[in-house]
């Protein structure tokens, strides 16, 4: 027995290979992003504009429940062939309308995407000089890991070279989108 508790010990102590200890970072994306003014102002214009569109949108909505309440009463007064014409151009109205909604909602979507791609980008290329200049060997993001310190949290350092590389976020025409 002796002598195997011996061979343990000589075979552990003397024979095991090295252990490494790999450096590890964190890294919180979403925090970044929203810590990016210049994203933020993106953002903010972005927001504006899909306002204004709003309203747009409100008044043309408006419009188009009074045209149905104005078909609505025309049926009494007009013959069916005549309430079938006013009903078609309405549908057809309330096709294009949804149409340009829709179609706005995917410029608000595309302009959020390019430019989020723009960001992470950008968030990848300087996390990886950063962990190259500080021998990281490994960076996860919020999805990877449950909880971690500040001392392995690399977010600042990120948003601080963000800050000083100033990126323009810009909305992309609509024209070059369609």
């Amino acid at each position: 027995m002796k002598l195997l508790i011996k061979l343990f010990t000589f075979t552990f102590v003397f024979i095991s290979a090295p252990l490494y200890a790999n450096n590890l970072a964190t890294i919180n994306i979403e925090y970044i992003i929203e810590k990016n003014i210049e994203f933020q102002n993106f953002l903010n214009n972005l927001n504006e504009e899909q306002k204004l569109m709003n309203d747009i949108f409100k008044k043309k909505n408006l419009q188009l429940e009074n045209e149905k309440k104005e078909i609505e009463d025309l049926q009494l007064i007009l013959n069916t062939q005549e309430i079938n014409i006013k009903n078609n151009l309405f549908i057809k109205k309330v096709e294009e309308f949804n149409a340009e909604i829709k179609q706005f909602d995917y410029y608000i979507n595309k302009n959020i995407e390019i430019n989020q791609n723009i960001i992470i980008n950008k968030i990848i290329k300087i996390a990886s000089d950063i962990s190259n200049s500080q021998n990281i060997d490994i960076v996860f993001d919020e999805t990877n890991f449950f909880i971690s310190s500040d001392k392995i949290d690399i977010s600042n350092l990120v948003i601080e070279q963000l800050t000083l590389e100033k990126e323009t976020y810009l909305i992309t025409p609509k024209e070059d989108l369609f």
